[in-house]
């Protein structure tokens, strides 16, 4: 069992975040790292009801078939000093992209480290981003294939434009033909029938995207009791009646607080990391199975964005607080929201959402709380046998193929075994070959001009038998390096598909598939937790 670690390769902002420049930690009210304690007891002033969460919770994880560990999580809710690790992502077909996983795995890991040093319970929950309704988004995903391509499968089946994704209805028979085209494209192994099993078995047990999504994560997480919330079904809306009265009655200062966090990052040189119109609400509002975006008119009132139902914001209000399934919130306003319903020691953030966080500290001090500490995920890169042999032969780390490429390597591969310039060779050949061939060319066309197109397709019929032999030649001569040059390929394709990072692209069903979902799980938590870490897992 084989697991590097390297620094994460971060870049101008992030580091300043990481090393806590004034510059950017001024926008937080914690430093990244080391605030726990000083959280926590802020966290005490805060009235939140778990038990009101806690009955929630357990009444949602009901439906999913590995919620043993799930169920105790959400037991220690019973002490009211209990805090949580949060963490959230879409719901991406088969977990999404493998970063959903160095997500979890992070939350996870830090609510160990913070249970243990703060002596109370710390669960590690993930927020499931329901309601979000962009569908080509999450409705694919991209495997190595066995033949070294990246292949993008989609899911076929019919959708709601439109809808939220916890909304939209899973079609079992367009799952089951996913799911044989995913494990196709990546091949047979001695893990690929009980996988295909299991996620049959997903797909039969669920209605929707977002559920497929809870399954697999409960899954991959079983022994962890990875704790999910998803905003969008009603049993969690009821608990956010009151958090969307405030944001409607407050509106204006809300849109005051945003147009303030972009001015701030205008004046440090920087384009505001989220770019929202002047009149956006920060809210939507759900309507015949559609979200829309609640705007702000001139005269005050608020309404959606065609201006229908133009009404002021108490009615807004009132509508939200007997209906708050009818409402979710945008970008800006769902950390607020979440720090609202839960009791958040830290936020587990990727590079872009803690950008996005550096704008939210004038809404939260509108409504007199503190911006909680938010870390960086922990980054991933899974190595299966066939790309360590490359990654040996390129003499580089994984990492440095992923930035730098092997193309120098192969190059030299090639220079090694080069013996005779081929393509010289045939340079000087089709020369020869032009000149004895124009006499005879001149001979012809004197009997007949007609004869021409037919001289030029012999020549190039000719030309063709050189660049054939030119061909041969190399394959010969570079038939040993070649052998090493698809080890190269196959290498960087794996950890750089299309040429973006492995966790960026790739899903978790092509780990599981070469190394098992046991292996998987061991590896995973067999290194210590550290920040900013980039974990290399070999199968």
């Amino acid at each position: 069992m084989t697991i590097e670690r390297y620094s994460m390769n971060l870049d101008k902002w992030l580091s300043g975040y990481a090393s806590g420049d004034d510059e950017v930690q001024c926008l937080f009210d914690y430093r990244p790292i080391g605030h726990s304690t000083e959280r926590f007891e802020e966290l005490k002033s805060y009235q939140l009801n778990h038990d009101d969460l806690r009955q929630a919770l357990h009444e949602y994880h009901q439906q999913f078939e590995y919620n043993d560990m799930q169920l105790a999580q959400i037991e220690k809710l019973k002490d009211q000093n209990a805090t949580v690790v949060v963490g959230g992502q879409q719901a991406g077909l088969f977990t999404g992209p493998i970063y959903t996983i160095a997500k979890a795995l992070t939350i996870i890991q830090k609510a160990k480290v913070e249970q243990e040093r703060l002596q109370t319970p710390v669960i590690p929950v993930f927020w499931i981003a329901g309601e979000d309704h962009d569908i080509d988004e999450v409705n694919h995903v991209y495997v190595h294939s066995t033949t070294g391509s990246v292949k993008r499968v989609k899911y076929t089946g019919e959708t709601k434009a439109g809808a939220p994704v916890t909304h939209q209805p899973l079609d079992k028979e367009a799952m089951e033909k996913m799911i044989d085209e995913i494990l196709i494209a990546l091949g047979e192994t001695d893990h690929t029938k009980s996988l295909r099993d299991k996620l049959q078995q997903f797909a039969t047990r669920s209605r929707t995207f977002t559920h497929f999504f809870a399954e697999m994560m409960s899954w991959i997480f079983k022994d962890e009791g990875l704790v999910l919330i998803d905003p969008e079904e009603p049993i969690f809306r009821k608990l956010m009646g009151n958090i969307f009265e405030a944001l409607l009655l407050q509106n204006d200062d809300v849109r005051q607080s945003f147009a303030k966090s972009s001015e701030r990052m205008e004046e440090q040189g920087e384009e505001p990391f989220i770019a929202l119109s002047k009149d956006h609400a920060h809210l939507f509002y759900h309507i015949d199975g559609y979200r829309e975006k609640l705007v702000a008119n001139e005269d005050g009132t608020l309404s959606i964005s065609d201006h229908r139902f133009n009404q002021s914001s108490k009615q807004w209000a009132n509508e939200a607080q007997e209906y708050p399934e009818r409402f979710s919130s945008n970008v800006f306003t769902r950390p607020f929201v979440q720090e609202q319903v839960l009791p958040v020691l830290y936020f587990v953030a990727g590079p872009g959402e803690i950008k996005y966080w550096s704008m939210l500290k004038p809404l939260f001090h509108q409504f007199n709380r503190k911006v909680p500490p938010v870390t960086l995920r922990l980054q991933q890169t899974f190595v299966n046998r066939r790309s360590e042999k490359g990654i040996r032969i390129s003499q580089k780390t994984p990492l440095e193929i992923v930035s730098e490429g092997t193309r120098a390597r192969r190059e030299e591969l090639k220079e090694q075994y080069h013996k005779v310039d081929s393509e010289k060779l045939y340079e000087r050949s089709v020369s020869l070959l032009e000149e004895a061939e124009k006499e005879m060319r001149e001979a012809l066309l004197s009997f007949s001009r007609s004869e021409e197109r037919y001289s030029d397709r012999r020549l190039n019929e000719m030309k063709r038998t050189f660049e054939s032999m030119r061909d041969r030649i190399d394959s010969w001569q570079y038939h040993k390096a070649n052998v090493d040059i698809n080890k190269l390929t196959h290498a960087e394709a794996h950890l750089s598909p299309n040429g973006k990072p492995q966790e960026r692209m790739l899903t978790i069903v092509q780990v599981i598939n070469e190394m098992g979902i046991e292996r998987l799980r061991t590896l995973l938590f067999s290194a210590t937790f550290e920040e900013y870490q980039h974990l290399v897992y070999y199968e």
